[in-house]
């Protein structure tokens, strides 16, 4: 991926340079700096998206500037796009529910949306936390000294499954009920979760291993018994710039 994004960048600069000569401009520099930076990355970005029951879909639009970013409802059939959210409301309301510390300045894209378009999960600090897009107003979910992840709306948008733990849990939103559906998870033993070649090789780096059934009621979920696999250390190579 990294040696496409080089790739692309230089194509864009080259074709850049011959302009330049063209206009008796300098030849622009490509540098390592440039390559990471925001404006790099904005060349060749496209705005997310998520389809909704209604074949609308909503976007978030990566080419603007992150403080200029919000959630907008397109209309596919009339090219047409309006906002979904205020988006200084949402950003002071998630401030207030992370507390004083907190030093947001922007939406970012979440983990979810439901199927209707009328909320958005996340998870900050470990912990979940839904957007009303009407109101434009944060909701803290969960408020634990252990890590949620893998966190999922249930296909009517009135449900919440998550993983707590290694153990797999569903939230009810109307009625702010928390409901344990395992009990046997372990660092070796993962339900509702992926281990990491699942994870990467498979399920395309969304750590997601349960399904909701179309009318909400059940949920099927992998089981994975990882105790006879050893450790694997892994090295950050990312490079620091």
């Amino acid at each position: 991926m990294r040696k496409h994004r080089i790739f692309i960048l230089a194509a864009l600069l080259i074709a850049g340079f011959h302009h330049g000569r063209l206009q008796g401009q300098e030849k622009p520099q490509i540098t390592v700096d440039w390559i990471y930076s925001d404006a790099s990355a904005e060349l060749t970005a496209l705005p997310r998206f998520f389809w909704l029951r209604d074949n609308t879909a909503i976007l978030f639009d990566l080419r603007k500037p992150k403080a200029e970013r919000t959630f907008e409802l397109f209309a596919p059939e009339s090219g047409k796009r309006r906002s979904l959210v205020d988006r200084d409301l949402a950003v002071q309301s998630l401030k207030t529910a992370l507390g004083k510390e907190d030093t947001t300045v922007y939406l970012s894209w979440p983990r979810s949306f439901d199927r209707d378009g009328k909320r958005a999960v996340y998870l900050f600090n470990g912990d979940i936390y839904l957007l009303d897009l009407a109101a434009s107003r944060f909701q803290r979910i969960t408020k634990t000294d252990e890590k949620e992840k893998s966190v999922n709306f249930s296909p009517d948008g009135q449900k919440l499954a998550f993983v707590r733990a290694n153990d797999l849990y569903v939230y009810d939103i109307a009625h702010h009920a928390e409901k344990r559906l395992t009990r046997d998870g372990s660092e070796t033993l993962l339900n509702g979760t992926l281990s990491w070649v699942y994870w990467e090789e498979i399920f395309g780096r969304r750590d997601i291993g349960y399904w909701w059934s179309e009318d909400s009621r059940s949920i099927a979920y992998l089981q994975t018994d990882e105790s006879m696999v050893s450790v694997m250390h892994f090295v950050d190579y990312k490079p620091q710039v």
